[in-house]
C-alpha cells in the first residue's frame, strides 16, 4: 500500500474516533453535569477523552510502525543474529523461528500473528504491543 493511502486511510478512522469521542462526551455525559457535581462530570470527561486520545495513538503506532521486518533487524545491527538459521526461499534473507514471510508486504516478519487489511500493516513483533493496547483501551 502507497503512503498516501496509507495516510488516508489512518486520516479517516483517526477523524471517525475524533469525531465519535466529542459526540460522547457532549451527549453522554454533558447532560450529567446539569444534574450532577460538576468535578465528577470533569473528571469522566477527561478520562474518558485520555482513552479516546490513547487508542488513536496506539492505532498511528500500529499502522506506521515497521512490524519487525528481518530487514529492519540487520540493517540496524552489526553482525548478523541468525546465523545457522534457514533462508527464506522467497526473499533469500535468513529466517529466524516465528518468522514468517507475509506475501502482501513481500518481506519476511519476525513473530508474524498475520497481515491484517483494515491496517494495511503485517501485525509482528515490533507492533503487536500496541494493537493489545488499541483493544485495551
Amino acid at each position: 500500500m502507497s503512503v498516501v493511502g496509507k495516510v488516508f486511510r489512518v486520516g479517516a478512522v483517526l477523524g471517525l474516533m475524533g469525531w465519535l469521542a466529542v459526540v460522547a462526551v457532549k451527549y453522554s455525559l454533558y447532560p450529567v453535569s446539569n444534574s450532577g457535581p460538576i468535578l465528577v462530570c470533569l473528571v469522566l470527561s477527561c478520562s474518558f477523552l485520555l482513552f479516546c486520545a490513547l487508542a488513536i495513538w496506539s492505532f498511528a503506532v500500529v499502522v506506521f510502525i515497521d512490524p519487525g521486518s528481518v530487514e529492519y533487524v540487520l540493517k540496524n545491527l552489526d553482525r548478523n543474529p541468525f546465523i545457522g538459521s534457514q533462508t527464506c526461499p522467497k526473499c533469500g534473507l535468513p529466517k529466524p523461528p516465528r518468522c514468517h514471510h507475509c506475501s502482501k508486504c513481500d518481506r519476511c516478519i519476525l513473530f508474524m500473528d498475520h497481515h491484517c487489511d483494515f491496517l494495511g500493516n503485517c501485525l509482528g513483533y515490533r507492533n503487536y504491543k500496541a494493537l493489545v493496547l488499541m483493544y485495551f483501551y
